[in-house]
């Protein structure tokens, strides 16, 4: 294996692998077989090139058949949304530290995510980075883990918020990398919710009547959801027989209006959800591609987000949208136990905002 560093940030770690997939899941099927030094070089360099909106240069193979794996800006913070939902938690586990060392304040959200990880190694490393990068917001999280449990509510105990030294100098992981965790599931019982996995299906309609209009449609199904690739996990109120969805729906390209912003859909414990139904319309053509953006919740956090792609061009004095593709994100908790820390706020901002909230 290459130990050499290749390009701007290029690592030779993949042996003599074969690039048969896209560049985003090549990397995120070899992450979990590399060394732990190779995949903290890798994440450290992804993370690099995240902070500076850049693309990302992979050289990798033997001295004498050397290849190439580019990663475009987007692409660069794909893995990064893949590495909080990844399979492995030994991969979480070196993604959340390596972020707790990079001084890049966008890592922020990122750390959220982190920091409500079924696995008790990857929460410890994100909230180290909380501490790091915003003291008063890791000082307001450990007071309300701190509140007495809200009756038949799961908490974790206070320990879990216990973090290593942040004295220069100090190493933030205290625990291998690789160690098992050992924290206990929570039963049912003393959970406030029941989760259930629901496969995505999601449908779209040019209007025939006005070609640059369109809907898209939206199920949650039974059916298929064992697929993880485009499946969401959703949480039931303990005592409810569905859940209650809510759907913000925007657009920040200039060239597409969608409708209704916020809506609501039930799903039940049982069965398919209710349909969603999003008017999509082309006010003038587009350079490229416009992307609407589906961010779900259920009743306890953020579930997952859809991006779906148009492209509206004018044919014959007449402008017509068409769907190009959609995307899947899915929120970086599973269905296992998970922290609670108190009724929460979650935003959905369609401009985005300058500052921290």
């Amino acid at each position: 294996m290459a130990k050499s560093v290749f390009g701007r940030f290029g690592v030779g770690i993949l042996g003599d692998a074969t690039v048969t997939l896209g560049a985003v899941e090549t990397l995120m099927t070899c992450l979990p077989e590399i060394s732990t030094g190779s995949r903290q070089k890798l994440l450290d360099g992804i993370i690099a090139a995240a902070a500076e909106h850049g693309p990302f240069d992979l050289v990798y193979g033997q001295p004498n058949n050397r290849h190439q794996l580019t990663l475009d800006a987007e692409q660069v913070f794909s893995v990064c949304r893949g590495i909080i939902d990844h399979a492995d938690a030994t991969v979480r586990r070196t993604f959340a530290n390596r972020l707790a060392r990079a001084d890049w304040v966008e890592a922020m959200p990122f750390l959220g995510y982190l920091a409500g990880d079924t696995d008790t190694g990857v929460r410890r490393r994100a909230y180290a980075g909380v501490k790091r990068h915003d003291p008063p917001l890791f000082q307001a999280l450990k007071t309300i883990e701190e509140l007495p449990t809200a009756a038949g509510r799961f908490a974790p105990s206070p320990a879990s918020f216990e973090v290593p030294s942040l004295s220069p100098g100090v190493e933030l992981d205290t625990q291998p990398e690789e160690s098992p965790t050992s924290q206990k599931e929570s039963s049912e019982t003393t959970r406030p919710f029941t989760a259930i996995k629901r496969r995505t299906s999601l449908g779209y309609a040019p209007d025939p009547e006005a070609p640059s209009q369109g809907e898209i449609t939206l199920l949650l199904r039974v059916e298929g959801a064992e697929d993880a690739a485009r499946s969401l996990d959703i949480r039931v109120p303990a005592g409810k027989e569905h859940a209650t969805l809510l759907l913000h729906v925007s657009s920040q390209s200039g060239s597409l209006k969608v409708e209704p912003e916020v809506q609501t859909m039930r799903v039940p414990r049982n069965g398919d959800s209710d349909e969603a139904r999003l008017r999509v319309t082309a006010l003038h053509a587009i350079n490229g591609e416009g992307e609407v953006a589906i961010t779900i919740f259920d009743e306890f956090r953020l579930v997952g987000s859809i991006a779906v792609m148009f492209r509206a061009e004018a044919r014959d004095s007449a402008l017509i949208l068409e769907k190009s593709r959609d995307m899947l994100f899915r929120e970086a908790g599973d269905s296992g136990a998970a922290p609670y820390i108190s009724p929460t706020i979650q935003l959905s901002l369609t401009n985005g905002t300058p500052a921290r909230i």
